[in-house]
């Protein structure tokens, strides 16, 4: 059973008012093909992104969440809070992937701040994935390469020892798979290299 993991993200905004924000922040919400269930002008929508396929990770950025928008004035520049959750989080992937989970709704949100005038973005958004995520995907692309090189390996035996058609296509999916592995691990092995130097 998922529980109902939640991160909040807030920005004041300049030269502006509550009902400017509020119809900002809606067009977005249709760019970004949420679906809103509930809205109240000029201070709150709360809208549904993404989706629940089993094929996402419910951390990853495309993943089924609902985000909630709060406009309130409570001086000169309008407060705009965000809250981001997902029911689709379970105990284990909140415990591993909290920080990925925030890093990437924190990205997904860059453009609603653009459109808003924020000329840069805030901490959340500025920061890089967590390093976790690049090791782990970096032993996913090892993995892959190995996967990999002993379909290509095993294709290529088959086509030297018994020469068809079946034997062809498996050593050109090996072949797909190890490339695939090894872009993988260059790209985690470049980010973490990056991180390193920052």
């Amino acid at each position: 059973m998922g529980l109902v993991y939640s991160t909040a993200f807030e920005h004041k905004l300049d030269n502006t008012t509550t009902y400017k924000a509020y119809d900002t922040v809606q067009e977005w919400v249709r760019t970004q093909n949420g679906k809103v269930k509930e809205n109240h002008r000029p201070n709150l929508i709360v809208a549904i992104f993404g989706t629940s396929s089993t094929k996402e990770r419910p951390w990853e950025k495309r993943a089924r969440k609902t985000i909630r928008f709060e406009l309130t004035q409570p001086g000169s520049q309008v407060l705009v809070r965000v809250h981001v959750s997902s029911n689709l989080l379970k105990d284990s992937d909140v415990a591993s992937h909290g920080d990925e989970a925030r890093f990437n709704w924190s990205q997904t949100l860059t453009t609603l701040w653009t459109r808003l005038g924020q000329t840069k973005a805030g901490e959340e958004t500025r920061t890089s994935p967590p390093p976790a995520s690049w090791t782990r995907a970096m032993k996913k692309g090892k993995m892959w390469t190995r996967i990999g090189a002993i379909i290509t390996g095993a294709g290529y035996l088959l086509v030297v020892f018994y020469p068809s058609i079946p034997a062809t296509v498996l050593s050109g999916a090996g072949i797909i798979i190890l490339v695939n592995g090894m872009t993988k691990v260059r790209k985690a092995r470049k980010s973490i290299l990056l991180l390193r130097g920052s």
